[in-house]
Parts: C-alpha cells; structure tokens; sequence
C-alpha cells in the first residue's frame, strides 16, 4: 500500500511542474501584457513580424531568395492568418502561442530525460529546470525564432532516440527535422554533419555492420535534404538562383569575423557602409560588393554577393591572425560564462518589468556548472549520449565561428538543462550513499569555469551594454508618445556611458519632436557637440542636416548631408535629401545625377523619380523627363496639382 502511495505521489510531479510552468509564464504576460518594449518588436524581431504579416496577407512567394531563415517568419504568419488578429492583438496571440510552446518544452524535456537517464529524478530535476528557467520565460514575450527553437530541438533529440532503439528508418524523420531547424538557425547546418557522424558511431558501436551503420547515416541525411527543400525551391521560383537555405552566410560570417570585430562579442559591420538592420543588410551588403569590384549597381546575385564577403572574410583573417585568435579566445570564455551578454535585448535590462523575472535566480550561471557536472557523470557511467552531447556542445562549438550572445546560445539550452537534471540525480544518490564530497569536485570546477573571467565583457563593457538598452528602450518610449519618459531613459543611458555620441543623437532627436524652442537650441548644441568631436557619426550628420534642410538653411544642409551621405551610400531617401538641398543651392547638374545614381540603385522608390521628373522638366529637359515620368505613371503614381501642367508638358509626344 505504501509502495502504491508512493507511486501515485510521483506520477503527480510532473503534473505539478507543468502546472508550475505554465503559472510562470502566465504571470510574466500579465506582467508586460501592456508594456511598449512587449508590443514594439526592434530589429530583428521587427522584421521577422513584418515578414509574418506579408505571408498573413497571401505573400507566400517573397521578392528574392531568402536573406533570413524563414521558419520562424512562417509559422508565424500562419498563426496570425489562423487568428485573424492585428497589430497589438496578433502581437499577444504570438506570446500566447509561444507560452504553450514552453509549457511544451517541459514535457518534452522530461520525456527526453527518461529515455536517457535511470529512473524518475532525473527527469523530474530537468522538467522542473525547464519549467523555471528564466530566460526562457523572457523570450515568451519576444518575437524572436528561440522560442520555437527550443521544443523542435528537443523533439529532434527524442525522435533521435526512438530511431536508435527502433531502427535506422526512424532516423528519415529526425533529419526532416533537422532540415528544418536549418531554416529557424543556421548553426545547424554545422550540426547536421555531426549528428551525421554520431549516428554513424551509435549504429557501429550497437554492433550492426558497416553497410547498417552506412545507411543510416545516409537516411538521415536524405532526410535533411527533404527538410531543406522546400527552402531551395521558393528561391529557385523567387530569384531563380541556387540559394539552398540562405543567403547570409557569407555576410554573417563576415559580420562576425571582420578586422572591424576586434572583441569577437556582439557583430561589426563592414565599415559604417553598412546598415545592421536586417531590412538593408542584404541590400547594403551586395552594393558595396559592386562598389569594391567596380561592377553596375543591382548586378550582383545574394549568391555572389554572400561569396564575395566569405572571401573577404579569409582575406582578413590571414591579414591578421593574432587579432583573429584574440576575437576567438574572448568568444570562448564567453560561450559557457554566467554573462548573459546581449545583443537586440537584454534579460538583465528588461527584468524591470517582470517579477517572474526578476526574482527569478535561475540562469545560465546557476544551470551550467551543473550541466558541466553531468556530462562529467554521464561519460564517466559511460552512457550513450553522443546525440545529448552534440546538441549541446556541438552547436556551442558553432557559436565561436560567429558570435557568442545570450539569444544565440539558448538553442543550446534545453540539452544542457538535461545534463544539470542528471547531475541533480547523481549528487542526490550521492548523498544518500554519504559520498556527496567527491561528487562536488566536478559541480565546483564547473562553478568556476563558469564564473571565471569573462574576457571582453568587462564593467565598462556591461556598462556599454545597458547603456544601448536604455537607448532602445527610449526609441520605443517615443514611437509610443511618450516624450518624457523617452528623455528619463536616455539620462539613465548617459549616466552609464556620459558622453555617448549615440545616447546625445537620441536625446537631440527626442528634443527636436516636443517642438519647444528651448529644446530645439539644447538638441543642436547636442549635435554639435557631437559632430565636434565625432566627425563621422552618421546619426548626428544625418539629424543635424535634416534639420538645416527643414529650416532652409540649404547650404549647411549640403555640408552635413553630404558627409552623411558619404558614410552611408546606400541609404537612399537620405541621398534624396541631400539632392533636394543640392538643388535649392543652384547646384542643378549635381542634384540631377545623384537622383539618377539614386534611380538606378532604388528603382521602385517612387517618389525619387517624381522628383527627378520635377527637376528635368524645370530645367527644361522634358525629353530626358519623360520615361521617367512614364513609368512614375505606370508604377500607379499620380503628380501633386501643381504638378499636373509640368507632366503633361513632360508626356507630350
């Protein structure tokens, strides 16, 4: 009777903990459900939502091939289109969705765990984990691809299980996965060989014969072709190129591993030519490759373009190796440190509105010197493990050919959560066995490892780090109208980083929007003081000759666009307005070809073209007008009133 008790009080733990996590998460939406920085996505997030309402609205096919994995972006638009939500409300349903993914996870990581550990602790101690890990619960409320990640790693490693124990057939279906997990992150076109590999061991170290193990490495194989597939062919039909998955290796790869990146922590791009926003990075990328190969603007393939930065990735590299080995040493200290070091947004900075956050203790710094005691226990008990090992310290392994940041690491996460389940198991045994002393030896070397010197992130480093959080924060604030609160945030940023030429920009740009005269004197002493001291950065150039554009002060508005201009060449509205000033400063000729510079850079921009009509015809050259004024016409544009005579001089025969 007691045994059966017993019994039926375990099978209540899991039950529990589902409970528990799903309590977690709930209360941490209730918590940002209405906040600014929940319901305005930034960067990479803002794009992936963009995409998904694209595809919502029946945009299946997208322009070109594929720049960013697209899984994500997908499942997404499906959700919204299944939902029929928008704006703020298909926002909630995504972090609802993602909520239950979580509460998922746990289940899956429990049934992981008790494929491959002895007993019920175990996966007790993994599914608890799972359920209360911090930075899972933070990225419930993101629209970033981890939160999906996460279970599809996990059920990749339970289908890589059941298809050692029940044949190689069951490997088909793990690289179908797997395949796909290629288009949510592409570390995993780097695990993909070595799951490849592992199956290949497992199956020759279970006794099958070569030609057994063989075949099962090539099924999974088959398989991850199958799951990549469906990648390949919409960009066949979207650029009619080869383009497998993406097209961003190379300029990833560059991003992270260029002379620029001298701390190998966070990206650096290729000159500030480029811009990191994933909207124009494609963009920028493949037009300074013409630059620099002396080829017609809009001739370069993604492929070529992300061919040639691969190359000039290798060209720097062995142009400097001791700065290389000093990117990649500082990556490995960070890439098992407790540092959560961030890169769109940070845990640490976004807890503030969370107390399911906040007064959670359970992170990277508390997991991993358990996970580091576990792989310790589990080589050392001499376990099968090698899929549970390379999915979790091989895709780490990938991270120090890019970048290491606290998002970039979390698909690594639910393996290690894993192996800290079983070392909880392993000192508990240990402790009733009364050998708990040298069970403690691996746990406090993996401490240590793991709260060791953190290489580049140090305190000024961190500081940095809030201070761009602060930054952000305060951009969403004014999106939202709130001004003031916009101000306190970059005060708080100042007070980290004084000085910071990004902070002061921001600052100016907030003071500029409340229209008071007194604010605008202060926002141009701001830039000033900037542009002083700073005379390349963009921000301050680009804010501060705006503004002389707007208040007619043409000629400090050519000075100042000019040199912004010359820092960013692909950005094209902002080349339109340093034409505009060219030309309200007689520099007629000039203004002209740099509208038709801009034209053939950008040619669906239509109101580039408008104002290149506007300008030819004034100068009385209607014939050089005209095609352009056609295909403004033919684009579905329609000229102001005051325009209506000039086009129709324009469009006579």
């Amino acid at each position: 009777m007691d045994q059966d008790a017993d019994d039926r009080r375990m099978r209540l733990v899991l039950p529990l903990i589902l409970l528990v996590a799903a309590a977690l998460r709930a209360v941490h939406l209730v918590e940002i459900w209405n906040t600014p920085s929940f319901l305005t996505p930034l960067i990479d997030a803002r794009s992936y939502w963009l995409w998904a309402q694209r595809i919502a609205g029946g945009e299946l096919i997208g322009p070109d091939a594929f720049f960013q994995e697209p899984l994500y972006p997908y499942t997404l638009g499906l959700l919204v289109w299944l939902t029929n939500t928008a704006g703020e409300a298909s926002i909630r349903a995504v972090a609802v969705f993602q909520a239950c993914l979580g509460v998922l996870s746990v289940w899956l990581t429990y049934a992981a765990a008790r494929r491959l550990f002895d007993g019920r602790l175990a996966a007790y101690a993994s599914a608890a984990l799972c359920a209360l890990y911090a930075p899972y619960l933070f990225f419930v409320g993101l629209v970033e691809k981890e939160g999906l990640s996460i279970p599809l790693g996990l059920l990749l490693l339970l289908l890589l299980l059941r298809a050692r124990e029940r044949g190689p057939r069951g490997y088909l279906v793990a690289g179908l996965l797997t395949g796909l997990l290629t288009l949510l992150r592409g570390n995993y076109l780097l695990v993909l060989p070595l799951l490849a590999v592992a199956i290949a061991l497992d199956a020759r170290r279970a006794g099958q014969s070569t030609r057994e193990w063989r075949n099962a490495a090539a099924i999974f194989l088959v398989g991850c072709l199958a799951g990549i597939l469906p990648a390949t062919l919409h960009n066949a039909l979207a650029s009619g190129a080869f383009v497998p998955t993406t097209s961003q290796g190379g300029t990833a790869f560059y991003n992270c591993n260029c002379r620029a990146n001298v701390t190998g922590m966070g990206t650096a791009a290729a000159g500030v030519m480029i811009r990191q926003t994933p909207e124009f990075e494609a963009y920028d990328y493949a037009r300074e490759a013409e630059r620099r190969l002396g080829l017609e603007p809009l001739s370069m393939t993604p492929m070529e373009s992300s061919a040639y930065w691969l190359g000039q990735t290798f060209d720097e590299i062995l142009a400097d190796l001791p700065r290389f080995f000093r990117a990649e040493r500082n990556k490995l200290s960070l890439v098992l440190n407790a540092y959560e070091a961030p890169d769109n947004y940070s845990l640490a900075f976004e807890q503030r509105f969370s107390r399911a956050l906040s007064w959670n203790p359970f992170r990277f710094g508390l997991i991993v010197p358990f996970a580091l005691a576990g792989t310790w226990f589990l080589l050392r008990a001499r376990r099968p493990s090698s899929f549970l090992l390379v999915l979790a310290y091989g895709y780490l392994a990938t991270l120090l050919l890019f970048v290491v940041t606290a998002r970039y690491r979390l698909p690594a996460t639910p393996f290690l959560l894993l192996l800290a389940g079983y070392a909880i198991s392993r000192l508990v045994q240990a402790w009733r066995h009364q050998r708990i002393g040298p069970a403690l030896v691996p746990l406090a070397f993996g401490a240590l490892l793991v709260h060791g010197p953190t290489g580049p992130a140090t305190d000024a480093m961190r500081a940095k780090d809030m201070a761009a959080r602060h930054k952000n924060h305060a951009i969403t604030l004014s999106e939202f109208g709130d001004l003031s609160g916009a101000l306190t945030e970059v005060a708080a940023g100042l007070a980290l980083l004084p000085g910071s030429p990004d902070l002061l920009s921001v600052r100016a740009q907030h003071l500029l929007q409340t229209g008071a005269p007194d604010d605008r004197d202060a926002a141009v002493a701001d830039l000033d003081r900037v542009i002083q001291k700073w005379p390349e950065f963009h921000h301050a150039l680009r804010i501060r000759g705006m503004l002389a554009r707007l208040e007619r002060d043409n000629p400090l508005a050519v000075e100042l666009l000019g040199r912004a201009r010359k820092l960013r060449p692909y950005e094209v509205e902002l080349s339109g307005y340093y034409a505009q000033a060219l030309y309200n400063t007689g520099q007629h000729d000039e203004a002209i070809a740099e509208l038709e510079r801009l034209v053939a850079l950008d040619p669906d921009l239509a109101w580039l073209r408008y104002t290149l009509v506007v300008m030819l015809a004034s100068q009385g050259r209607e014939a050089q007008a005209q095609p352009h004024a056609r295909e403004f016409l033919r684009s579905g544009g329609q000229p102001n009133p005051e325009h209506e005579a000039l086009f129709e001089r324009v469009l006579e025969p």
